[in-house]
């Protein structure tokens, strides 16, 4: 059925009909703004309805097939169409402009084909840059969960439209490993500085966007969810010179995957089988780095204590890790519930809140991210000069 013809019976579409003429108009006007030049990279991710001129040519063109007078606009007999279906229009629109954006021109997520620097697995770069960067932006990193990707980790979680509000920049890495797109946690070279590893690949594509886009260096943060949240401590363990602060959403502590190869999934840590003194765990992140006395990033945890594929056990042994790299008592210096929801506890360790713990009651481990607690960690709304930095506050390397 076309929009010209006159029974216009109740089955016509309205809502599918306007999204159809939503992407006519949306690409039609994004083909006049020719100053923008469109990603030539058909795996570019999609992230904040940034769309590839070809995936929008071929939708056009089956809207065509379903709706004719879109070729030819001047044939919709608007009147006629209006005074039957304005209230089903009004209520579709509506709800078009609320949940269904037009893709249109601007900030994107945008894969890196150049060389970034050292990169032994091979480990995918996507970056997303606002249109407006602050000045010295600051970078987030964002690894993604097991089974999941870059670009499932730009569209899950609200990193990039907060970077497009506060001018900072998100690095999306996607992991090499096809099997199961898990991160390598546990080969030797990934837990160690430079050695190598998915780990040098990531911090790579860090040095290369600081070098790029004049980021601040005492700015870098990391933050992810399951096999994320691993490869956040594994950083802050192996990179404390590059990273400030951390955020783990059910993680394992650093090196409890350690294994002989570049994908080893450890049962026993999972299942939490793999248990230690703070001094043996704290051993093992020194490792990471061999010789480092420097200034250690500050790191957030959660965990839910139902769990299913990283026992909770495993949030008992980070805390026991961390304190014990900080030099702190293992005896939390507050307790605050119902934060930053009803049910959470969270148990902050050491001076000037440098360790947060949060204990997600009854929760799984599908876990809700808090991008607002780890915005506030990190100290990322900030945007003039007395943000917080790398190597201000905080214990040193014990």
């Amino acid at each position: 059925m076309t929009l010209d013809e006159s029974d216009e019976s109740d089955e016509f579409d309205a809502l599918e009909a306007l999204r159809a003429a939503a992407r006519y108009l949306a690409y039609k006007k994004a083909n006049e703004a020719s100053s923008i030049q469109e990603p030539d990279d058909a795996d570019c991710a999609v992230c904040q309805c940034k769309c590839s001129k070809d995936s929008e040519e071929h939708k056009i063109k089956k809207d065509a097939e379903q709706y004719p007078a879109l070729a030819d606009p001047q044939r919709i007999p608007f009147k006629s169409f209006m005074s039957k279906m304005r209230c089903k229009l009004l209520s579709a629109f509506t709800w078009l402009l609320a949940v269904a954006p037009l893709c249109i021109k601007g900030a994107s997520l945008e894969k890196v084909t150049s060389d970034f620097g050292p990169n032994p697995r091979n480990v995918g770069f996507y970056i997303y840059v606002p249109d407006k960067l602050a000045a010295k932006a600051p970078i987030l990193v964002n690894p993604h969960w097991c089974h999941g990707d870059a670009r499932a980790c730009c569209s899950g979680s609200q990193y990039a439209t907060l970077a497009s509000k506060y001018g900072f920049i998100v690095i999306y890495p996607d992991s090499p490993n096809t099997v199961d797109k898990c991160w390598d946690v546990s080969s030797n070279a990934s837990l160690t500085h430079d050695a190598g590893g998915d780990s040098l690949g990531i911090v790579s594509m860090v040095r290369w966007t600081l070098d790029k886009y004049q980021g601040d260096p005492k700015r870098v943060f990391v933050t992810g969810v399951s096999s994320g949240a691993m490869m956040t401590s594994l950083l802050l363990g192996a990179y404390p010179d590059i990273f400030a602060a951390g955020s783990a959403f059910a993680g394992v502590p650093y090196g409890c995957f350690a294994g002989d190869g570049y994908g080893v999934w450890s049962d026993a840590c999972a299942t939490g089988k793999v248990k230690k003194t703070g001094a043996e765990w704290a051993a093992m992140v020194k490792a990471g780095y061999p010789g480092y006395t420097g200034w250690r990033p500050k790191l957030q945890i959660f965990h839910g204590t139902k769990d299913e594929v990283l026992n909770y056990t495993n949030f008992e042994e980070e805390i026991k890790e961390w304190v014990a790299v900080f030099g702190f008592s293992e005896t939390p210096t507050s307790t605050t519930p119902n934060t930053p929801v009803t049910g959470w506890t969270k148990y902050v360790y050491g001076s000037n809140d440098w360790f947060e713990a949060y204990s997600a009651a009854g929760v799984s481990h599908n876990i809700q991210n808090q991008e607002a607690t780890a915005m506030d960690w990190f100290d990322l709304t900030c945007t003039g000069d007395h943000c917080f930095k790398w190597g201000q506050g905080g214990p040193t390397a014990q």
